[in-house]
């Protein structure tokens, strides 16, 4: 009886490359290339959180309310724009916006950990809300509170599940792609 003929050059093939493969994965160095795309996606959530961060500007409202309010109190000779000139003197928004920072990803066990903080001392606050006295004047602003609690931003947050429920198809992007350079398919 007679089963024929079989080529197994294209198996043989694919075994060299299988094991040409595991050689490279192991000399390049499989953790660096989990690194460097730990350190892509921490670099694309800065930039995301980032953007997203609202960037505070002089209430040029409160100005204009100044000029018909009695409720600010004004030294002898100050008008009430002159006192919110004084006090927002100097301003420029977007200390939150500068204050993101990525720390140096870790790994640990087989995760590999992406820190995002801020160092604005603010910035829990405009994240998570906070609460406030509803009646209290704030003479910079020029108003009065109203409500006693401030809803948080969720800036980073929302940011963070964002890219969770993008990380897979980016890992697969680049997985491929470090495959096949490994394979010498690239």
């Amino acid at each position: 009886m007679n089963w024929g003929d079989c080529n197994f050059d294209g198996l043989l093939k694919l075994q060299e490359q299988i094991d040409t493969l595991a050689y490279n994965l192991y000399q390049s160095g499989f953790q660096q290339f989990c690194e460097q795309c730990a350190n892509e996606l921490a670099d694309e959530l800065l930039r995301r959180v980032k953007k997203r961060t609202p960037v505070g500007i002089k209430p040029t409202w409160a100005f204009e309310r100044a000029e018909n309010d009695d409720i600010i109190s004004t030294g002898e000779g100050v008008s009430k724009r002159e006192k919110l000139e004084a006090v927002w003197a100097g301003y420029q928004g977007g200390h939150m916006r500068r204050s993101w920072e990525v720390q140096p990803v870790k790994k640990e066990g087989n995760t590999y950990i992406i820190k995002v903080i801020n160092f604005a001392r603010y910035a829990s606050y405009v994240e998570f809300g906070h609460r406030q006295t509803p009646g209290r004047y704030v003479p910079a602003l020029g108003v009065t509170l109203k409500k006693p609690w401030v809803p948080g931003q969720r800036i980073l947050t929302i940011e963070e599940e964002k890219m969770r429920q993008q990380i897979q198809q980016f890992l697969d992007k680049k997985l491929e792609q470090f495959l096949k350079g490994a394979l010498g398919n690239g």
